[in-house]
């Protein structure tokens, strides 16, 4: 071929790239990735409202389809994206159809709607993989490098949001965070689509049938088909109706007859079916409840009562009629058949599904269970000519499920859904569904079952929900039937029933109470109102129950205390605590003290409450009238313990004061605590016990501060009070009198705590039979609480509990008071006593000051009152306990003798237990310090001790080995630690099989192996490691990596052989290990000079030669850093010339290093060395910062300066701050960067391709020029130098060198790579140019640059600033 076919050839081969707009016109890259993008961003946020969670990521789907439909020939992962994109659609877009049908919640419910689920989201997440492979393919072809990152990011973002969906995350700043990172990813995604426009990059779209708009359009006209069919065939049941049959069996004709006589309806009982008749068999009783309920919104009415606005909705129609019955069935236990039928008596338009669902008599009263079978039902209409339709309920289910409130109680409800559609056509349509009930307990007074109907009143609704799901296009109405069983004689007695004349006429009451109810004001636990704030009051929107008795009691209240409120009603709890939380009431009345999220800002009134029996019937009520009347005799106050120990327990009521007592703690108040300093229970700087724990309680509780006054002794407290130097103390008898005779008041009771005393077993005085009774002079209050439960029994006064205990221990006492009530036993009682409980208490309440302020009584006392029994058992629970010290005293004190031998033996047991300790420890960590932990053998100091002795003992001749496994690193990395940790013990049990008697093989560490063998003469050591290297060839075949080894090896002769002064075995083990030393050390040396790069295993005996070399390479190291600093090492410059006019075209920076004494260091000694310690970083830096110094200096002196070349290691280059470091020196000295060029050889471009184009591409935008040197040494293509963009090619010295530039072939490769580089756009200089011929063959080959010695040898700063001045520079 000649030139002119190569030229053709070339240029035919590399066209030119067409403009930019025409490639964007042409390339659907910009258009496919937006699409891609796009739709990404739409299936993977939801917003979940206007149906924008369907919408959104519909389009989405349909986006990502376009976005990789014509990419999908570019490479095999967009094919991959394109597929499963089709499959996604194909998953997604029926979805969107089903939503359409009232068949969607029961498919997404069950295990096909799991799978479809996971499925989509598996697709979606292989969907991103392959997207970022193909972009990193993509990046790969054009040169771009990066590693699709962002892409990468995106598919770790997805996978996160998965996590965070499935342990169902709810947190907003974390959310908030990974929106943030999404809108991050998709810029860089945009920003990376940009940037491969940028670069030329062009593909060629994938052809298509169907246009985008064309897929589209028939996309979105078959869906619009699809959800059109959902609405119009899908959204409602299919319901199968058959002519009503008005046949019935004898038995059944005899059961409706006597239904109707017991007053059954004759409308709902003409729709019953056979079954249901035949259900009623044996009927004793019919309850009957009926009510008209509206399908509407009505209309609001108001209406002025003077103080109050009463606020009602009018209902002009009520669509729907409700006949609720229940059945008594014979039985021993009260079985009852519940019918809920209903009649619609409008015409009203029915588009879809209708719900029935029941809350039967066993709903959440465990009092009733279900029969035996299952809730029946069925639905009926009359056509135009009266004949009447009926059919099956669509289903017909009961449903079991736990409910917990937020007290934390649970309930297992049942209730019964009967679901169905309702023709439109057609006239009186109506229904029933019926379930059978018994009682459990027996002692059952209340039915109440209530039935729900929900209606839907429009089909405009995405996606389609059924009447059970509920929605905005749905209403719903309600009945209940509620009746006492009282009334039909069954059940004798009742409790819990109020007071109403109405009531009275049906039942007789109790004379006395047996409870109270409250009548309590609730609002929002957030509102700022105050406790008992009638103004605030003024004006409130409150809610009651409808027919309450309540709401005439606010209305009486709000008259009494002159303010006004609009009263709005409702049927459930649920409504009115819904309607408080959305704001439409302020408040609501009803009978309880607690309330989710509310509290209470008024008590209005306490009802009592009462027994009842059927009227006349004396035989129960007049014997309970008397019980009543003697509780109430010998036991005042037992109903308040009852109300205390069962009501109380949970009554977590918020503490609400008024506005003044607001006021007065806004002033941050400071009350005075006294307190005894021998009370067990006080302990203020420690924070110890009871009383102090319940007064930090109150603390917190109030807001009030307390300061805590010390006293001498409990009547010391007492005085303090009176006083008024104290505000309260902890604990005092609120009895009146006691009260009255130390001038003090008290709060109320916080705790009942029981008295217990030390007694007798034996003793014939027991509590309450006159016995003596001992108390410390601390007991005051609590030897008032015993006396007034135990009148006949003495007290004596001791200073102290320990008088007290004597005293019992002589006989003085029969029983004494211990430990103070409430207190955490300190000591056990004497050897003849034992604790003994009494049925005294202690009421405990805070004495008060009279000089105090009211607000602490009355501040103090909410805090108390809203105190849980529960709170109080915690703070028993919590209080502290003894000191370690005080434990540990008190049982010394008692087995002092006991505890001394005790402890004599247990000492002597621990010393012997550590002394064997020790020595098991010493031998483990002997045995651990001489031992591998990889191959469980011998380590290097195993070796150097084992070695000492041999050589001692044995002056034979010896070969010290160091074996190393080349490239263990790369193995490690390439096949994991295990794989390079096995290589290591297959290689060590070789070795010691390979080892003999007397000889010693050991691993050192990082792939390294010591070895002592002993052989007579070099020749069997050769045989022998050629033995040994066979073990490499083992390990490649078994692990399938190239597997070698480097050995250094030191001889050790015998006594004969060794040269005078060469150290021999020593004299003793620790001068013999120093030898060995030694002896590795030179051993090192020598395998430290193999070549790294063999592939074969060698070995190297050491010699003084090898000693020498590395003598000098250490001091070449050790005077690197002086040298460096000391300005020893200097830049020289060789210019490079214009072959043609020899003008000045640039130069290229050396680095020469001359030692003070003026030798010369020659570059092939230290360079090589200063590559593999790394030192070669900064001498290139230095180079870099003096060529740079120098261009500064030639500018600032106004004088011409050429372009500067400067060698690059690969050190340097691939640091990840390379091209920050050189950008900042060159910046430093303000120096041009096209006076720069870098010159790289082309075999670092093979080390890590992807960071060598990335930081020439960074280098370039810079604007420093990039030269490729020693070009021909290596495998260089000219595809690798377009693809790479040098702007110049250094033609390595090997072309000239001599008997090289004789041939005809070197000048025919200069001439085409010159030519080929001129096409590209690349410079060629050439190297080592050195005599007059060289310089004419290169001036016919065309090459424009040259350097050698021809035009000038390396010169330094100073002469090459001579040679610039003279020489002028070449044109650009």
């Amino acid at each position: 071929m000649n030139d002119r076919e190569f030229d053709a050839l070339l240029e035919s081969a590399a066209p030119e790239l067409p403009p930019d707009d025409v490639a964007r016109d042409v390339t659907p890259w910009r258009r496919a990735i937006g699409n891609i993008l796009g739709g990404s961003a739409m299936c993977s946020i939801t917003l979940n409202f206007f149906c924008l969670n369907y919408l959104l990521p519909t389009i989405g789907v349909i986006l990502q389809l376009l976005g990789f439909r014509p990419l999908r020939r570019e490479n095999r992962w967009f094919r991959a994206c394109w597929l499963l994109a089709v499959l996604r659609a194909a998953l997604f877009l029926p979805c969107i159809v089903l939503n359409a049908t009232i068949y969607s919640n029961a498919v997404y419910a069950s295990s096909v709607g799991t799978a479809l689920t996971y499925g989509m989201l598996a697709v979606q997440m292989l969907l991103f993989f392959c997207f970022w492979q193909a972009l990193r393919t993509m990046q790969k072809k054009a040169g771009t490098g990066g590693g699709a990152a962002p892409a990468a990011a995106l598919l770790i973002w997805y996978a996160a949001v998965l996590t965070l969906a499935y342990v169902q995350y709810s947190g907003l700043l974390l959310g908030l965070a990974m929106l943030g990172c999404y809108i991050l990813i998709l810029r860089s995604l945009f920003r990376l689509s940009r940037e491969m426009e940028e670069s030329g990059y062009a593909l060629t779209p994938a052809p298509v049938r169907l246009s985008d708009e064309t897929l589209v359009r028939a996309i979105a006209a078959l869906l619009a088909v699809g959800i059109a069919c959902g609405y119009l065939f899908f959204g409602s049941y299919r319901m199968d109706w058959q002519p009503k049959s008005d046949s019935l069996s004898a038995e059944a004709v005899e059961i409706r007859v006597q239904l109707l006589a017991l007053g059954y309806p004759e409308d709902a009982l003409n729709d019953l079916s056979e079954d249901d008749l035949l259900a009623c068999r044996g009927a004793t009783l019919v309850v009957v409840h009926e009510a008209d309920k509206p399908m509407n919104g009505g209309r609001e009415v108001r209406e002025d009562f003077g103080s109050s606005t009463h606020i009602s909705t009018v209902y002009d129609v009520r669509e729907l009629h409700f006949t609720d019955v229940a059945v008594r069935l014979p039985g021993e236990a009260e079985r009852w058949r519940v019918l809920h039928h209903f009649r619609w008596t409008e015409e009203v338009k029915f588009r879809g599904t209708e719900l029935v669902r029941l809350w039967p008599a066993y709903y959440e009263d465990d009092s009733w269970r279900p029969d035996d079978g299952a809730p029946t039902g069925r639905v009926l209409y009359d056509d135009a000519e009266g004949n009447a339709y009926a059919a099956p309920c669509a289903s017909l289910t009961v449903e079991r499920y736990t409910v917990t409130n937020w007290l934390g109680w649970t309930y297992h409800l049942e209730d019964i859904s009967a679901e169905f559609s309702l023709p439109s056509r057609g006239k009186n349509r109506r229904g029933y569904v019926a379930y059978s009930t018994e009682e459990t307990d027996g002692e059952t007074t209340y039915l109440a079952s209530r039935s729900n109907y929900t209606h839907q009143e429009s089909r405009l609704q995405y996606p389609v929900r059924t009447a059970k799901d509920y929605g905005p296009v749905f209403r719903r109405a309600q009945s209940a039937l509620e009746f006492s069983i009282l009334d039909d004689g069954s059940i004798d007695l009742s409790c819990g029933i109020s007071y109403t004349p109405e009531r009275a006429r049906l039942f007789d009451f109790s004379k006395l109470r047996a409870g109270y109810e409250n009548t309590c004001l609730h609002v929002a636990s957030t509102s700022d109102m105050h406790y008992m704030d009638l103004e605030a009051f003024n004006g409130m929107r409150i809610g009651f129950f409808a027919d309450s008795l309540q709401y005439e009691v606010m209305r009486h209240f709000a008259a009494q205390n002159g303010f006004s409120f609009e009263s709005l009603f409702f049927e459930e709890s649920s409504e009115m605590v819904q309607a408080l939380a959305d704001g439409r009431i302020d408040g609501y009345v009803d009978g309880v003290l607690q309330g989710k999220g509310t509290k209470v800002v008024a008590t209005i009134s306490t009802d009592p409450f009462f027994f009842v029996t059927r009227r006349n019937n004396s035989a129960i009520m007049d014997p309970l009238n008397e019980a009543m009347r003697q509780i109430l005799l010998n036991h005042p106050s037992y109903l308040a313990r009852l109300y205390d120990s069962y009501l109380n327990i949970a009554s977590d009521v918020p503490v609400v004061f008024t506005r003044s007592e607001c006021r007065w703690l806004a002033t941050s108040p400071a009350i005075r605590v006294a307190y005894s300093r021998r009370q067990d229970m006080m302990d203020p700087e420690h924070g110890g016990n009871f009383l102090f724990a319940f007064l930090n309680m109150l603390e917190r509780q109030s807001g009030i501060r307390f300061e805590y006054l010390p006293q001498p002794s409990y009547d010391a407290c007492l005085q303090a009070l009176a006083e008024g130097t104290a505000d309260i103390m902890p604990d005092v008898y609120p009895k009146l009198s006691f009260l009255r005779s130390q001038g003090i008041a008290s709060g109320k009771t916080y705790y009942n705590a029981p008295i217990t005393v030390v007694g007798r077993f034996q003793s014939k005085k027991l509590p309450g039979q006159g016995c003596t009774e001992g108390f410390t002079s601390e007991m005051r209050s609590v030897m008032l609480a015993y006396k007034s439960t135990y009148p006949e029994d003495i007290p004596r006064i001791f200073p102290d509990i320990e008088a007290c205990r004597k005293a019992f221990e002589k006989g003085e006492l029969d029983v004494y008071l211990w430990p103070y009530p409430a207190a955490p036993l300190q000591d056990d009682p004497p050897e003849d006593g034992l604790l003994l409980p009494t049925r005294a208490m202690y009421p405990m309440s805070l004495g008060i000051s009279p000089h105090a302020s009211p607000f602490v009584t009355s501040v103090l006392d909410k805090v108390i009152t809203s105190t849980t029994t529960a709170t109080m058992d915690a703070l028993l629970l919590s209080a502290a306990p003894d000191s370690l010290s005080d434990i540990i005293h008190r049982f010394l004190r008692r087995n002092f003798v006991e505890a001394l031998c005790g402890l004599g033996l247990l000492l002597v047991l621990i010393v012997l237990l550590v002394m064997r300790h020790n020595r098991r420890r010493l031998a483990e960590l002997r045995a651990a310090a001489l031992t591998d932990p990889v191959t469980l053998g011998p380590n290097r100091g195993r070796f150097l001790m084992d070695a000492a002795k041999i050589l001692q003992k044995d002056k034979r001749r010896h070969y010290l080995c160091t074996v190393n496994i080349r490239k263990l690193k790369l193995i490690n990395r390439a096949c994991g630690l295990r794989t390079g940790d096995s290589l290591i013990r297959l290689c060590n049990r070789e070795f010691a099989l390979r080892s003999r008697q007397g000889e010693l093989a050991a691993y050192s560490g990082s792939g390294q192996y010591l070895l002592l063998w002993r052989c007579p003469d070099d020749a069997a050591f050769t045989q022998r490691m050629e033995e040994l290297f066979s073990i490499a060839d083992m390990a490649r075949r078994l692990y399938q990596r190239p597997v070698s080894f480097s050995c250094g090896v030191y001889v050790i002769r015998n006594d004969a052989e060794a040269e005078e002064g060469e150290p021999g075995g020593g004299q003793d083990v620790n001068e013999s290990e120093r030898f060995v030393s030694r002896y590795l050390l030179y051993a090192e040396t020598a395998e430290a000079s193999i070549a790294s790069g063999g592939y074969r295993s060698q070995f190297l005996i050491y010699n003084e030669l090898i000693g020498a070399r590395q003598l000098k390479a250490n001091d070449i190291e050790n005077r690197m850093v002086k040298a460096l600093e000391q300005g020893e090492f200097t830049v020289f410059m060789q210019p490079q010339v214009c072959l043609a006019d020899r003008r000045l075209h640039g130069a290229e920076a050396l680095i020469r290093w001359q030692i003070p004494d003026g030798k010369m260091v020659y570059p092939d000694e230290f360079i090589p060395l200063f590559e593999q310690n790394g030192f070669i970083r900064e001498l290139d830096l230095f180079v870099l910062d003096t060529v740079c110094a120098w261009i500064r200096r030639r500018l600032d002196e106004g004088k011409k300066v050429p372009p500067i070349s400067i060698n690059q290691s690969k050190a340097l280059f691939f640091q990840d701050n390379y091209v920050k470091t050189v950008l900042g020196i060159a910046e430093r000295h303000n120096v041009p960067a096209r006076l720069l060029h870098v010159e790289v050889t082309e075999s670092m471009a093979w080390l890590d391709e992807e960071a060598f184009i990335r930081t020439l591409e960074a280098l370039r935008r810079a604007g420093i020029g990039l030269s490729l040197d020693d070009f021909g040494k290596g495998y260089s293509s000219l595809a690798m130098l377009h693809s790479f963009g040098f702007d110049t090619i250094k033609l390595d010295r090997a072309f000239l060198a001599p008997g090289q530039e004789k041939q005809r072939s070197v000048w025919i490769i200069i001439s085409s790579l010159v030519d080929m580089a001129r096409r590209l756009g690349i410079e060629i200089l050439c190297e080592g140019v050195e005599t007059e011929d060289q310089l004419q063959k290169l001036l016919v080959s065309h090459c424009k640059y040259g350097q050698g010695y021809l035009f000038s040898p390396p010169m330094n700063l100073d002469a090459f600033d001579a040679y610039v001045d003279a020489h002028e520079l070449e044109r650009k």
